[in-house]
Formats: structure tokens, C-alpha cells, sequence
């Protein structure tokens, strides 16, 4: 057992694989790694949006009209994990931010399909 644990962990910290993780289950190695500049993105926009934002956050919805369907969960984490860290919440990472998130009273949703003409993702 102990070396099933050192060797996730190992996999974890050198090759971004979460998919031992409870609580990211879904999200491969090869999933991080395909979506690594869409996730960097939803964190950068995360920071933004609170910076914009008046007043505490209380909802984070994230709006994906892309063709990979296994991308909306892990771009909402992605999210969730730049706003808490914007937020100096620490540690967070994939593996917590939804707890945490949840844990602060912050919804979180995942919305997906073609957005519409003049719709935007709503950050509140």
C-alpha cells in the first residue's frame, strides 16, 4: 500500500498526474497535459474577474463551447483554483479547489454547449 501512495504522489509532483486523486477522478495525465494552456487561461481569467469584481464572490459559472467534452470540469477547476489563489487561499490546488470553493460558500457550475451571440460567461 505504502508504495501505491509514494508512487501517485511521485506521479503526482514530476508528471501531473492526478488521476490517482479522490477527489479529481476523470482527469488523466494525458487530459492535464492536452488542455495545459486552456486551464492556464481559465486561472488567468479566474484572477481577473476578481479583480473586477465588487464585493465578495459567491458563484463562479463557467461557460465552455469547445469540442472536447471531457474539458468543462477540469477548465471550472482550473477557474475555482486561480480565483482562490487570488484570493491568497492557500494551499489550493486541482485536487481541493472545488471543496474549498464549496467550503466558502461559493457555487461552482460548468455550463457547455455553443454560447450565443452576445452571451458572455458570467463571473459572480
Amino acid at each position: 500500500m505504502s508504495l501505491e501512495v509514494c508512487t501517485a504522489v511521485r506521479e503526482a509532483l514530476v508528471a501531473g498526474d492526478l488521476s490517482f486523486a479522490l477527489n479529481v477522478p476523470g482527469i488523466s495525465a494525458d487530459l492535464l497535459r492536452r488542455l495545459g494552456p486552456l486551464l492556464d487561461l481559465a486561472r488567468r481569467l479566474a484572477r481577473l474577474a476578481l479583480a473586477l469584481v465588487d464585493g465578495p464572490v459567491t458563484a463562479v459559472e463557467v461557460d465552455y463551447g469547445g469540442k472536447d467534452e471531457a474539458a468543462p470540469r477540469p477548465v471550472l477547476i482550473a477557474a475555482v483554483e486561480g480565483l482562490l489563489s487570488a484570493m491568497n487561499v492557500e494551499p489550493v490546488s486541482l485536487v481541493n479547489a472545488l471543496l474549498i470553493a464549496e467550503e466558502r460558500g461559493i457555487a461552482t457550475r460548468a455550463r457547455t454547449g455553443t454560447p450565443e451571440p452576445g452571451s458572455r460567461p458570467r463571473w459572480a
